[in-house]
């Protein structure tokens, strides 16, 4: 199975990086369609910056190589886990094992020193640290340094993309659910009123 087959589309069906290269000028039959590395993958991370600050809340990207196979025993995948927090940070996990998205008991990250690694072990799949940042260009410079100098990807082009939005739960009408007296007396007296027969 591919793992990272998706790319972003900016709107008009241009998928990933390139959407953003053509918008320049250096698409294809454009002037700079030979573009140095450098200008790839300069437009890759602000092509990545933006689709992060449209992430909403939990919701994850997963970055990793583009051909990447995953099966039930090849974990090994040099891969960037973001997910998006409350106030307009981002939690960047980096890693060189395929990993699972966390389960955080909150999304608020603002009790976190910004833009300081960790290398606790806090996540068991997560071997190169990670941090919180409220900076999607930092995020951005970060993931493309990851995958250009410490992994070696030639081109951006190699990047591979899974997106996973957040769920949510459908809102009700009305008071107390049908489950609200059995979660009463589990929290405890005062939490929840029980309805009165």
């Amino acid at each position: 199975m591919v793992y990272f087959e998706h790319q972003f589309t900016d709107g008009g069906g241009r998928a990933g990086p390139e959407a953003s290269m053509e918008q320049q000028g250096h698409g294809s039959g454009g002037p700079g369609f030979e573009a140095d590395a450098d200008s790839r993958w300069t437009a890759f991370g602000r092509w990545l910056a933006a689709r992060l600050v449209e992430l909403p809340v939990a919701g994850v990207i997963d970055a990793g190589r583009a051909d990447a196979l995953v099966g039930s025993d090849v974990y090994d995948v040099e891969c960037a886990q973001m997910q998006r927090l409350h106030g307009g940070r981002t939690l960047l996990r980096l890693s060189t094992t395929l990993m699972i998205i966390p389960l955080l008991d909150e999304y608020r990250g603002d009790g976190m020193e910004l833009d300081r690694w960790h290398h606790d072990d806090l996540f068991e799949d997560c071997t190169h640290g990670y941090l919180v940042s409220d900076s999607p260009l930092l995020i951005a410079d970060l993931v493309v340094a990851w995958f250009r100098h410490r992994c070696g990807f030639a081109d951006a082009d190699q990047v591979g993309f899974a997106y996973m939005r957040a769920k949510s739960l459908p809102h009700t009408a009305g008071g107390p659910g049908p489950g609200s007296a059995a979660l009463a007396r589990l929290e405890g007296p005062g939490t929840v009123e029980e309805e009165q027969p």
